[in-house]
């Protein structure tokens, strides 16, 4: 079985403490399965991604820039990211 996505959303209607309440829970707690995590940016410029990527050191994940310009809400990026991953078990 192919490793299980943790999956976090981060979008322009976020703020910092929430991405910094994510970074320490993940590091603090242990999930119990190796898992993949991804980390998904949407509705942001490309230094706001930056600029937030550097709040992530010391957690190992991939990027994932939600291509989709307009809100479609969280669902539309969950549906985008599904569609990626159809032999993974994914937790948003």
């Amino acid at each position: 079985m192919n490793k299980p996505i943790v999956c976090y959303l981060y979008t322009s209607f976020d703020n910092i403490n929430s991405l910094q309440d994510f970074k320490k829970n993940y590091l603090k707690f242990d999930s119990g399965i190796n898992h993949e995590l991804i980390i998904c940016f949407k509705l942001l410029t490309s230094q706001q991604i930056q600029d937030t990527i550097g709040e992530l050191n010391g957690i190992n994940f991939k990027t994932y820039i939600d291509p989709n310009d307009i809100n479609d809400f969280d669902f539309g990026t969950y549906k985008r990211i599904a569609k990626l991953n159809k032999d993974k078990q994914i937790f948003f």
